[in-house]
């Protein structure tokens, strides 16, 4: 997501205030109880590159929403 990434560089977001939090925690506080078991669960069995697929689909649902957010 070229442009997303663009966004966020020129609204001056780095990388580490949202990428960590969800890696860090492995979305523990992001979704409800239910969701982050079965994501754990997903975890065990593919390895980190399960958490890494969650975090683009998260991205990319919420997209739309944060090329229309602006710092100004």
């Amino acid at each position: 997501m070229p442009d997303l990434y663009a966004h966020f560089q020129e609204e001056l977001v780095p990388d580490h205030l949202w990428i960590g939090k969800w890696i860090m925690t492995l979305c523990i506080d992001a979704f409800p109880m239910s969701v982050t078991v079965r994501i754990w669960d997903c975890l065990i069995i593919e390895g980190l590159t399960f958490v890494m697929k969650v975090g683009m689909a998260i991205l990319k649902i919420l997209k739309e929403l944060f090329l229309e957010i602006s710092g100004e």
